[in-house]
């Protein structure tokens, strides 16, 4: 078989740990459904399954210090249980997910804790849409997009980008607007309604 599917195996060991747990449990039936014929299946069961999981836990944490880089006002409100919901977010993304699809990911997992009024505070699931707007931007040539907050998104990372307190922050809907002309520099803008 090519080097190319045995890259593609690995690639998917380290990042699915569905399909890593199925191989480590059986790895000629999971290295089939990975592409692997028999020698290489063995191949990659003789690499040690701590090492293979040590070496999937780097990549974890490597993806979890770019997401707090590419979403830093998010991690900044929620301190430690960043990574937790972002490895909960990630679990939900397709292995492999791009960075826009992990910022998606965990802006949706927040929006819908902050919801259902399992999570605090309130207003950072509109933060991290917010956020996850941004990244999305950044990977676009071109485009547009308008999203809706119950929350005034600009004060609040004006305030966490300051320092400041955000607790007293009120709901106040929000529409944001990110646009790019093919080429251009990203234009946004939000605009607050007050209730």
């Amino acid at each position: 078989m090519a080097l190319s599917a045995v890259q593609a195996a690995l690639a998917r060991l380290f990042t699915d740990e569905a399909a890593r747990a199925a191989f480590l449990r059986d790895p000629q039936g999971a290295g089939r459904s990975l592409g692997l014929d028999e020698g290489e299946a063995n191949m990659l069961a003789a690499i040690a399954p701590k090492a293979l999981r040590q070496f999937a836990g780097g990549l974890k944490a490597k993806r979890a210090l770019d997401a707090r880089k590419a979403m830093p006002l998010t991690a900044k409100a929620l301190g430690e249980a960043f990574g937790r919901h972002f490895r909960a977010a990630a679990q939900s993304a397709p292995a492999g997910a791009s960075r826009v699809r992990e910022a998606r990911a965990l802006a949706m997992r927040l929006a819908a804790l902050a919801h259902e009024r399992k999570f605090e505070p309130k207003w950072a699931g509109d933060l991290a849409r917010y956020e996850a707007a941004f990244v999305e931007a950044a990977h676009r040539r071109f485009g547009l997009r308008l999203l809706w907050f119950g929350y005034p998104v600009g004060a609040i990372a004006a305030s966490l980008h300051a320092g400041a307190p955000v607790s007293a922050i009120a709901p106040a809907t929000t529409l944001g607007l990110w646009a790019r002309r093919p080429g251009g520099r990203l234009f946004h803008r939000l605009w607050s309604l007050t209730r």
